[in-house]
């Protein structure tokens, strides 16, 4: 499906020498998740969103996990490209790591500038490993050159 697309995937964290061992933890999950939404391979997004995940999307709908995976599904999300930087990736407690940053998505089928925009994504650990439970992400307008 990606064919020639080229994708960077890039995932920064904090200091490694202050990292917290969940935060490695999930920032391997997201890299899993990233690859997935770049490749539109619906079973691993299924296997690393929770029951319960919800996504406020920039268009300002909140969809449950089984209405993203169908967008994905059906073509309707599709990405040329995709970059995502993890700016801050940090622990609440024991179950609980919350990342984040911006990125820049090119959708697939029309041409199109990339859009820019922030994102914040909250990870719950289960039995079965990390899960994302939550995802936000805002539109934002380039910087304007200096």
């Amino acid at each position: 499906m990606l064919g020639t697309i080229a994708l960077l995937l890039t995932s920064l964290a904090p200091a490694p020498a202050a990292q917290h061992p969940h935060v490695d933890q999930v920032l391997a999950r997201n890299r899993r998740l990233e690859a997935a939404i770049a490749a539109g391979d619906v079973a691993t997004l299924r296997s690393l969103f929770a029951p319960e995940f919800r996504l406020q999307n920039s268009a300002n709908e909140i969809l449950t996990a089984e209405q993203v995976l169908e967008q994905f599904r059906s073509g309707a999300t599709r990405f040329a490209g995709y970059e995502r930087e993890v700016q801050a990736a940090y622990p609440s407690g024991e179950s609980i790591v919350v990342l984040m940053g911006e990125e820049k998505v090119t959708r697939a089928g029309a041409p199109s500038a990339p859009i820019r925009r922030r994102f914040t994504s909250i990870w719950r650990k289960t039995p079965d490993g990390w899960r994302q439970i939550a995802r936000q992400s805002t539109n934002v307008a380039a910087p304007e050159p200096r």
